[in-house]
């Protein structure tokens, strides 16, 4: 889909808005691909219980894609039992 509204002259703007820290890490990875990228994209973590990562993603105005292995978020071994 980004990549049809990027050939189209049309940014894109992802949006992760009542997301986990995983579903805001996976929005980071799509943006660094999308090739036209809107000024602004909604990441918003903890607005919902139960963040399923270990440690929560602190978001700023200029939060990096995460570099650790996977999409960069570790995930509670009790997801798994």
């Amino acid at each position: 889909m980004a990549e049809l509204a990027g050939a189209a002259g049309h940014p894109v703007t992802p949006i992760s808005a009542f997301d986990t820290s995983l579903g805001v890490a996976l929005t980071l990875h799509l943006s660094a691909t999308v090739p036209r990228l809107s000024a602004a994209a909604e990441v918003v973590p903890g607005l919902v219980t139960g963040d399923p990562a270990v440690d929560s993603l602190k978001v700023t105005p200029e939060t990096p894609v995460p570099e650790r292995p996977g999409v960069g978020v570790d995930l509670s071994d009790e997801l798994f039992e």
